[in-house]
């Protein structure tokens, strides 16, 4: 078992960097990642409790995989402002359409205040995912926010207290997910902030069904699953291509927030990071372990900040409690 398990974990390891729309499977693996880390760890403290070496191959392996577990459990912890420098705080959420909120044209501006003051909770950058056909002008206003900016689509959403001087939306062909993107004016430098939603799973609620009715043999319903999932990791295997393609040809420093739609063991993830010019907000200054779906897959990691090497991260946290079936992201960021 403890052999066995190390194989798993440097298989999904290795496998993490494959192209899904070449080999699906690769991206499934990713999902089994956490537990896997947490797996290795609990065999090495056993057989040190047994006083055998074996525990030395899971602690070797975890070591080898050291760059990636990080990207799941982190304990950087926030640092100190330097009150001279200016600073970026931006936050992303997939607000699930509000459904948890407010189905109010007229209360849903207010309610959503209501909701960030309760959490004590603002920022300089708004994105959201799966916004929907909102009252977006009064909600843009009653948290302060200058600009905005709506995806064609009307989904994907950035509000901004700083002035916008470009502006544009990623051609993500056929589907209701979208990327747009804002430049913005911080300070004497411009900053291009991207707000991606990439292609949704569209399993959550057959995954409801699969874990509350305990249908884990239902053959039927677990090939739909692995269907459509098949189906969205491929589509987002050319949508972050797209994205990435972009963000290397952008003359200036970029924040990239969103919705992935996929763990950090994931194609999508490490594409966007092999980049070289952006850092995970989590990875930087998280605190413990990154979940971010609000629903009945456990430890998934999907909603992301990423920002440019040349931003110093201050503060990485999960905004808790939500009304969403996700939590969102906030990340305090200092110009150097």
């Amino acid at each position: 078992m403890n052999l066995g398990l190390i194989v798993f974990t440097l298989v999904i390891y290795v496998f993490s960097s494959i192209d899904p729309a070449k080999f699906w499977p690769a991206a499934f693996l990713g999902l089994f990642w956490p537990f896997v880390i947490v797996g290795n760890l609990v065999i090495a403290i056993l057989w040190s409790y047994r006083k055998k070496w074996y525990g030395l191959l899971s602690l070797f392996c975890l070591l080898v995989v050291w760059s990636s577990v990080e990207r799941v459990f982190s304990f950087k912890g926030s640092l100190d402002s330097d009150g001279d420098k200016t600073q970026i705080s931006a936050l992303s959420f997939n607000v699930q359409a509000f459904k948890g909120l407010s189905q109010s044209r007229q209360k849903l501006p207010p309610a959503l205040k209501d909701y960030f003051n309760a959490q004590d909770l603002s920022a300089d950058i708004y994105c959201f995912q799966e916004g929907g056909n909102r009252d977006w002008k009064t909600i843009s206003e009653l948290l302060g926010m200058k600009k905005r900016w709506i995806s064609n689509r009307g989904n994907t959403v950035i509000l901004s207290k700083y002035d916008v001087v470009g502006k544009g939306e990623l051609d993500f062909g056929k589907t209701s997910n979208s990327c747009i993107y804002l430049d913005l004016k911080i300070g004497e430098s411009i900053y291009r902030v991207y707000n991606v939603h990439f292609q949704s799973n569209k399993i959550s609620t057959d995954a409801e069904v699969v874990v509350n009715e305990n249908r884990f043999s239902d053959k039927t319903l677990m090939k739909k699953i692995l269907s459509r999932y098949k189906h969205a990791v491929v589509i987002r295997s050319e949508q972050v291509k797209l994205l990435r393609r972009h963000i290397d040809a952008c003359p200036h420093p970029v924040i990239v927030c969103g919705d992935f739609n996929d763990q950090p063991m994931s194609y999508v993830y490490k594409h966007l990071l092999d980049s070289k010019k952006v850092n995970d907000g989590f990875v930087e200054r998280g605190s413990g372990i990154g979940t971010s779906y609000n629903g009945v897959i456990p430890a998934l990691r999907i909603d992301y900040i990423l920002a440019d090497k040349g931003l110093k991260q201050l503060t990485y946290k999960r905004v808790k409690p939500t009304f969403s079936d996700h939590f969102a992201v906030f990340s305090k960021l200092q110009v150097e």
